[in-house]
């Protein structure tokens, strides 16, 4: 049997008693017991998940959730397919009825685990499920003047999906232009990447000077389907 989500553990959702920091990625969660929040769960019915607040921005999470539904590989996909379709119903009822007529089965009742016919496994992380009851604030940064150039460096862009490729780039480079000249290169669509340093997405509107890019670094590029 497999399994659709690394951040959901046996407990069941009847009794949340704890917190649990879980990273996924960038994306860091905190899922809340009934000892630190008075409304310790989200949504009703099949829809009911332990409560969670995020450092990440809406907008993060939302990358988060289209990057979860388009990696699923494991199991049936018409069974993903609905699943995510029950997530994004907001009445809970309608959702259950999305679930019961495909001939699914859900554990305790919730989205949150479910079987299909032939027994296979589906767990879904609460992010996908309910919206954070806290989200972070967008960083603003310093708008750098025109003249601006920066250093020259060169950075390297590595892909799962493509051989490493080297770029002569100025730390005072938008990223969104990073992206137009590394898309030229390996030809896909600058909408469907999104780049990573040290950990942290690197936004259009940010330059390498903003996101602390030196001379020699390894840029990761994540390619959407």
């Amino acid at each position: 049997m497999g399994s659709g989500c690394v951040c959901q553990n046996s407990n069941s959702t009847s009794g949340f008693t704890r917190v649990r920091t879980v990273r996924l990625g960038n994306l860091n969660l905190m899922i809340y017991g009934k000892k630190h929040i008075e409304n310790r769960t989200s949504g009703k019915g099949c829809k009911r998940t332990p409560a969670w607040e995020t450092l990440a921005t809406r907008e993060d999470v939302k990358k988060k959730i289209e990057e979860f539904w388009d990696t699923r590989v494991e199991g049936n996909i018409e069974v993903w397919n609905i699943l995510k379709a029950a997530c994004s119903e907001p009445l809970p009822t309608i959702a259950e009825q999305i679930i019961k007529s495909s001939g699914l089965s859900m554990l305790s009742g919730t989205l949150m685990l479910t079987f299909d016919d032939v027994g296979y496994r589906y767990d879904l992380p609460v992010y996908v499920i309910n919206e954070a009851s806290k989200y972070g604030v967008e960083k603003t940064f310093q708008k750098l003047p025109d003249w601006f150039k920066g250093d020259s460096i060169n950075i390297v862009m590595r892909c799962a999906k493509f051989t490493d490729k080297k770029l002569e780039v100025y730390t005072g480079e938008l990223i969104k232009i990073i992206k137009t000249r590394y898309t030229e290169i390996v030809i896909v669509d600058q909408d469907k990447i999104r780049l990573f340093y040290n950990g942290k997405e690197m936004k259009n509107d940010m330059t390498l000077y903003h996101c602390g890019v030196k001379d020699g670094v390894v840029i990761q590029v994540y390619v959407q389907n």
